[in-house]
């Protein structure tokens, strides 16, 4: 029972509390805080205690209210006011754990406790609470330093007084940004340079500011009896209020042009804006466009003349020559276009000038005098605008060449060249036009860079064809020297090694009876080597006569070719089922003997590779296909010759090996042959200015194409 009377006692002092501060005739949010923090300090028997607001966007605090006597114990020099969250220590776990901290005992140790500084008030007791709006922490509140321990009552009680507390100052603020509000927006209803009228929806004024009163003519008093008729107008627009009535309902403005008749009469071009206010009264702002509509003939007029210069030349586009003249009979009307075309006159890269043509007595262009010049010309000449406006050209520039002038003066043909200028250094590209009788228009940029650029390209390009001519001739000597040798070493071996072999077959022919097995064994191996090896000599010296031939093309037709290639063959094929399929083959241009020696090799190849097969194929044709790489020079998708065969393939990770010499890539156990057969194919394709390639997969055949150079098919 003492509990309820305690608990009851508790309510009724937490109810005057809040009967005090809905009661005090605070002048400001802040004075309104700093009261409710006194009265729960109060209501908790604290000593001390704050107000902190928090931004959950920020992550800061920010110092709303302190006690006074906080402000009297603490000597903290230059004490914060805001604080970010993640700095803060253990009264910062109101927000980060979303509830109250109770410490009874603040002196002990606790592991989210930072210390406060130097000179901060003492604390013996501490609660701190978080304070809600729309379930987001808005504000902080602490009190501390309570004789007894803080207990559930005093949580209970400080969070129903925030509570109430805060809601009422939201309610305050809110009064207050809404007095703001209508103040700001009657100061500029009432300095508003348009006219404003505020009407109901039937159609009758109920409020307009003085520029209405001003642009009508009308006082206020005579505006509000008869509106309808002075902005309405005529009966057949009165019947059509409920239409825009409805349509602002819709939630559409509307902007109209309408005729104004003020009331001396005069007549006014207007435009009006109107929308509905969310209180359901209607706005209308009335703006004088007389001025402008009575400008737009000028503008049009001024528009004309700019394109027609505009046109003239590319690099003209982006001169701005009307300003000179047009811009003083439009200034007020033309503001908005003004700006926009002198921003360009001023900001564009190029250099531009405008100078007056000057004539003698027979109509002979003789000098030009400066009219304007933009920054950009300034830069480029180094020369002042005001150093030059209304000098001649041969006043400022003594040594300049005006025959480009002339000409364009007198027949009015834009023109375009180049200039140098030996004081400067600098080179010029220079677009030069008549934009009207009278006048000379210059656009000029600095290509110093460009022209330098080219001087140094040209510089390289002729050292570079010097190295290019030296080191091919080097390149052509020594392959001449070195095919030189190889054709003489090859010619060299080739007596010795038929020596060798002749020698051997004579001692097995005449002593084979009276020798060793083993010894007749090693004479054949003799015998087999040398010939392996007098076919290698004999290639190496085919490979090298490639070089010193000269390459006869004349038209051939590659068919007749590949049938005397095939009958060559019979004889080596004829216990086996090889099945040739010929497909139509184009004539082209050619070297016969040399294509014959690439279809020979191919061919070959290609019954090497395929005599495992149970059915061997062997296809010849005309294609287009793609080499298996992106090389240099090589076009994709090409008209080619092939040879296909559904032989034993290879694996195109040695694709790098194949048409180099002495490089194999099966056994020599397996299938005979020097690695020079390819080499001579790739070789001859080369002389004729084409292009050798294979696709293979291992057990799926190869495919090998050539083409002759470009133009060679018919």
């Amino acid at each position: 029972r003492e509990h309820a009377v305690d608990e009851m006692q508790v309510g009724q002092q937490r109810l005057k509390s809040l009967v005090n501060i809905l009661q005090y005739p605070a002048e400001t949010t802040q004075r309104f805080l700093d009261y409710a923090l006194n009265e729960a300090i109060k209501l908790t028997d604290s000593k001390i205690g704050y107000i902190y607001r928090y931004s959950e966007e920020t992550r800061q605090f920010n110092l709303n209210s302190w006690s006074k006597d906080v402000m009297e114990e603490c000597t903290v020099a230059d004490p914060q006011t805001c604080y970010e969250l993640d700095k803060t220590g253990i009264w910062g776990e109101v927000v980060r754990q979303g509830k109250t901290i109770l410490l009874n005992d603040f002196q002990a140790d606790h592991p989210l406790k930072k210390g406060y500084p130097a000179g901060h008030a003492p604390l013996t007791r501490f609660l701190s609470l978080p304070v809600y709006s729309d379930n987001h922490i808005v504000a902080v509140v602490g009190v501390a330093n309570k004789e007894t321990d803080y207990g559930e009552s005093d949580v209970n009680q400080l969070t129903l007084l925030m509570d109430v507390v805060w809601r009422t100052t939201e309610r305050k603020s809110a009064i207050e940004e809404l007095r703001v509000s209508e103040e700001n927006y009657r100061l500029l209803f009432d300095q508003a340079a348009d006219g404003i009228f505020i009407s109901d929806q039937s159609g009758d004024l109920m409020d307009v500011n003085e520029s209405g009163c001003q642009m009508s003519g009308y006082a206020r008093e005579e505006l509000l009896q008869c509106y309808r008729e002075i902005i309405t107008g005529k009966e057949g627009e009165k019947d059509r209020l409920p239409q825009t009535t409805e349509r602002l309902k819709s939630g559409k403005g509307f902007i109209a042009e309408k005729k104004l008749i003020k009331k001396n009469g005069e007549i006014l071009e207007v435009e009006i804006r109107a929308r509905l206010l969310p209180d359901g009264r209607i706005q209308k702002v009335v703006r004088d466009i007389t001025a402008h509509k009575k400008a737009e003939v000028t503008t049009k007029q001024a528009h004309a003349e700019l394109q027609a210069m505009l046109q003239t030349s590319n690099n003209s586009r982006k001169a701005l020559l009307s300003v000179i003249e047009d811009q003083k009979l439009v200034e007020d009307a033309l503001r908005e276009s003004e700006e926009k075309y002198r921003n360009l006159f001023e900001n564009i890269t190029q250099g531009f000038a405008l100078l007056e043509i000057i004539l003698d007595e027979t109509a002979t262009p003789v000098d030009y005098r400066f009219l304007a010049a933009n920054p950009a010309f300034e830069k480029l000449r180094g020369l002042k605008t005001e150093s030059i406006i209304g000098k001649t050209l041969n006043e400022v520039f003594p040594d300049s060449r005006t025959d480009h002038f002339k000409s364009i003066a007198l027949t009015g043909e834009a023109q375009r060249y180049e200039d140098y200028t030996e004081t400067s250094g600098k080179y010029f590209d220079v677009t030069a036009f008549r934009p009207r009788e009278g006048l000379l228009a210059v656009v000029m940029s600095d290509i110093t860079k460009r022209k330098n650029a080219e001087s140094e390209i040209n510089k390289l390009n002729l050292e570079l064809e010097d190295r290019v001519t030296h080191r091919t001739a080097q390149l052509e000597s020594a392959n001449q020297e070195l095919e030189a040798f190889s054709y003489s070493v090859s010619h060299d071996l080739r007596a010795p090694l038929r020596s060798i072999n002749g020698f051997s077959q004579i001692i097995i022919d005449e002593y084979s009876k009276n020798l060793d097995p083993g010894l007749i064994r090693y004479l054949d191996l003799i015998r087999n080597n040398s010939n392996i090896m007098g076919q290698l000599v004999d290639d190496l010296l085919n490979f090298s006569r490639l070089g010193r031939q000269a390459l006869t093309k004349v038209k051939v037709q590659p068919a007749s070719i590949v049938r005397d290639v095939i009958e060559s063959m019979q004889r080596e094929i004829s216990n086996r089922k090889t099945k040739f399929k010929v497909n139509s083959l184009p004539g082209c241009e050619a070297d016969p003997v040399f294509l014959k020696q690439v279809y020979i090799n191919l061919i070959s190849n290609a019954v090497k590779f395929t005599r495992n097969q149970a059915e061997p194929l062997i296809e010849i044709g005309f294609t287009r296909a793609s080499p298996p790489v992106n090389e240099n020079d090589v076009q994709k998708d090409q008209p080619c010759y092939y040879v296909r065969d559904n032989g034993v393939g290879f694996d195109m990770k040695f694709y790098g090996k194949l048409f180099k010499v002495f490089q194999r890539l099966h056994r020599s156990e397996e299938y005979e042959g020097t690695g020079v057969g390819l080499a001579i194919v790739d070789r001859v394709i080369a002389k004729h200015g084409g292009h050798a390639w294979a696709e293979s997969a291992l057990g799926m055949g190869s495919t090998f194409f050539f083409t002759l150079g470009e133009d060679s098919n018919e």
